[in-house]
């Protein structure tokens, strides 16, 4: 380590700010494999000491959830949102008004549910650098829909749907129901079959591989805290929320209790509910790997909110939908 901040020393002519705070960062270079040139390096350090701050000065607050290092940690808040926001291009916040929903669901039949224990959901995986959370959203609703109706779990595939799926843009962005259009007409192959690279192929490849799963039809969530769980009470549903904020950048762990804004911009998957420490949550499988927030996932309040009857936090319940087998 001091042989590091000694070759930081000269090479830039300057002195780290806090040993302590540099062994965090080199530790952080080291996990996260990063590598900048020598005209980034200080720039990201001291945009990581930022965040750091940030991140400690929450969790001195000993609140419902906690802040954390992790791969965005060297990234300003304006990258972070621009990246966000790479694959939205609006298509989430005009999902609402084309959304038409039927008759409100049933009495929500559970308190708490976990389709993750309950064997219906698939490992978190990453999106990368690829716009494509609807399609990570979509292949997790339908790989849980394919297990309700009594099938094996089947980790299917999200390229096919950027390579082939023309209503939706690929890494430009997307809408879970065009998925689902897409995934009624075509069925899906599987991830082995068809894998992730994180950019859209010239060409579609669904010939070269044999439809795994499919469905007769989706259903869209009306707009109600009621909704959405009686949804999830009986199968994983996709849900779009706002992600673009710091307490998304650097969650860790906990029920997530900030205030995160409803201009939607990011597909993931709602794949449970229940309450911890008194606190009502959803629980939501994300696209950006098993290494951020609690092994892939984030609790989210449920019942939260000045507006949380008819948006919930993050807008969790503006733009849900879930298919059927």
């Amino acid at each position: 380590m001091l042989n590091l901040i000694l070759l930081v020393v000269a090479v830039f002519g300057r002195s780290p700010f806090h040993e302590d705070e540099f062994k965090t960062f080199n530790h952080f270079l080291e996990k996260y494999d990063k590598n900048y040139t020598k005209s980034e390096f200080l720039g990201r350090y001291d945009t990581f000491k930022t965040n750091l701050d940030t991140i400690n000065e929450h969790n001195s607050k000993n609140l419902s959830w906690t802040m954390g290092v992790n791969k965005f940690a060297d990234w300003t808040p304006m990258e972070f949102k621009a990246w966000v926001k790479r694959g939205n291009g609006g298509g989430f916040i005009d999902m609402k008004q084309e959304k038409k929903y039927p008759e409100e669901l049933q009495t929500a039949s559970c308190d708490s549910v976990d389709h993750v224990a309950l064997g219906r959901v698939t490992n978190p995986k990453d999106q990368g650098n690829c716009g494509s959370c609807w399609s990570f959203s979509t292949t997790g609703a339908v790989e849980g829909a394919w297990v309700v109706a009594g099938n094996s779990l089947t980790s299917l595939s999200e390229q096919e749907m950027v390579d082939c799926d023309n209503q939706d843009s690929a890494c430009q962005g997307g809408l879970m129901d065009y998925a689902f259009q897409f995934v009624e007409k075509n069925g899906l192959c599987t991830e082995s079959d068809y894998p992730y690279t994180g950019t859209k192929s010239w060409r579609c490849k669904s010939s070269s591989c044999t439809s795994a799963a499919s469905i007769s039809s989706y259903t869209d969530v009306p707009t109600s805290e009621n909704g959405l769980q009686a949804a999830v009470c009986q199968q994983p549903v996709s849900v779009a929320i706002e992600a673009d904020q710091s307490s998304f950048q650097f969650y860790s762990g906990g029920v997530l209790t900030s205030a995160c804004g409803t201009q939607l911009d990011h597909g993931v998957l709602c794949v449970g509910l229940g309450t911890d420490g008194g606190k009502d949550y959803w629980k939501v499988k994300n696209s950006w790997g098993g290494d951020w927030g609690e092994s892939g996932y984030i609790r989210m309040c449920r019942n939260c909110g000045a507006n949380a009857a008819s948006e919930g936090q993050c807008g969790i319940l503006m733009g849900a939908s879930y298919p059927t087998v």
